[in-house]
């Protein structure tokens, strides 16, 4: 079985992460971010291949 990672990373808009200036105080941030969606359909083929991992290829 083969099992490839599928990852994308883009630029964040400032205020997700700066605290101070969206709730004029620091608190601490979550340590992983997790963000999903399938309304992209330019690499379609992750969507494709995740149910064959739940089947076991």
């Amino acid at each position: 079985m083969v099992v490839v990672e599928y990852a994308h990373c883009r630029k964040w808009n400032y205020p997700f992460t700066n605290t101070q200036e969206l709730f004029g105080y620091d608190i601490r941030l979550p340590d992983v971010c997790i963000f999903t969606h399938t309304l992209a359909s330019s690499n379609q083929l992750h969507l494709l291949s995740a149910p064959e991992l739940n089947r076991g290829g």
